[in-house]
């Protein structure tokens, strides 16, 4: 993980200081700000692959789930029949549902290295750690992103928004009313305890991680979009 850490903290300072050779530094937004934002982009798109590759294991998976709670209703008081009688269902539609784990683990530790370049960037991203003393690191209505989001908890709400917005988008339709209400419970409560937890963390992972929530909001609601032209048309 030092590794990983070390390099993204390299691939920021490269950011950084490319956008210090735009010229002078807007007043409301420090370089540092954009690029936050930036990396979590470029994450983003370094890992598109992965996100088009989970979202057609999702879809295939989807479309296989009604057969497979029918046979989990044939064999309800058989449960290794019923679990034999599934894998071959995966197996003749060559799905696998371990293969839907890969694209979502390496973005995770991208974004759990990308913590410890956050909360320490003056030794990840300088030779010399004081060096972030000395430049700015605003984001408009927050003075120092180092530090926690404590003027109206901007950061941290839109955050847990774009968690909510996330998890409508990723959720597939319940199939009974426990899974229903199961969804519901995910759906919000854990976005709320994200926004009590995030206001005491420092407002650039805050930043990065929303961020990175919009920018897999507007791919994946691209991707259902292009999905349905594509029924559409075969139809």
């Amino acid at each position: 993980m030092s590794v990983l850490t070390n390099f993204l903290g390299s691939i920021l300072k490269f950011i950084y200081e490319s956008l210090q050779g735009l010229g002078n530094e807007p007043a409301n937004i420090s370089y540092y700000a954009i690029a936050l934002i930036l990396m979590a982009l470029l994450q983003k798109l370094l890992t598109m692959p992965l996100t088009l590759k989970g979202t057609k294991n999702a879809q295939r998976g989807a479309e296989l789930n009604p057969q497979v709670e029918a046979i989990r209703k044939k064999y309800a008081n058989d449960p290794a029949t019923a679990n034999k009688k599934i894998m071959d269902l995966y197996k003749d539609n060559n799905y696998n549902p371990a293969s839907g784990c890969l694209p979502m683990l390496i973005p995770l530790i991208i974004i759990f290295a990308m913590l410890n370049v956050i909360r320490n960037p003056g030794n990840y991203m300088f030779s010399d750690p004081e060096q972030i003393h000395r430049i700015a690191t605003n984001f408009f209505w927050i003075p120092d992103l180092r530090n926690a989001d404590k003027v109206i908890y901007g950061l941290p709400l839109i955050y847990a928004v774009s968690m909510v917005a996330y998890s409508s988008i990723m959720q597939q339709p319940a199939t009974d009313e426990k899974m229903q209400s199961m969804n519901m419970m995910m759906k919000f409560m854990m976005p709320i305890m994200m926004f009590f937890f995030s206001r005491h963390w420092p407002a650039g992972l805050i930043l990065y991680w929303a961020t990175n929530n919009i920018c897999e909001i507007v791919i994946r609601s691209l991707l259902k979009v292009f999905a349905k032209k594509k029924e559409e048309t075969a139809s």
